[in-house]
């Protein structure tokens, strides 16, 4: 797991990109946002591609390699994953990250990503 730095109290990362990336299929998304100064996971995750397409996250997912890591229980629940569709991205490179929302405050995620997209066979 990386060591993300904590700014405006969040910390977190996009830990991981699963799918074929190829145009028209679908691909999940995942990490995990915490709130240092509520001792709990964040109110809200977006993931971003191309500074263009915000998908919103499920957050609550569970993850004890983040209580572990950080010796904190509250931040259990802190694990998010999107379903990204590829439908409408045109063959190439695209980025992807993940913003966090927690009491007003916003921060980008550690670990944005690059997915080079094909065309459908």
């Amino acid at each position: 797991m990386s060591s993300p730095l904590a700014r405006n109290g969040i910390k977190g990362s996009l830990d991981s990109i699963k799918g074929r990336t190829e145009v028209g299929q679908v691909i999940t998304v995942r990490g995990w946002a915490a709130d240092q100064s509520r001792g709990a996971p964040v109110d809200v995750v977006e993931v971003i591609i191309d500074d263009l397409e915000v998908i919103t996250a499920l957050t609550g997912d569970p993850r004890s390699d983040v209580v572990t890591a950080f010796n904190n229980l509250g931040w259990l629940n802190s694990g998010w994953r999107a379903s990204v569709s590829l439908d409408h991205l045109l063959p190439g490179q695209h980025r992807i990250e993940a913003k966090a929302y927690s009491l007003g405050r916003e921060m980008v995620l550690d670990g944005t990503r690059y997915i080079e997209v094909v065309s459908a066979k």
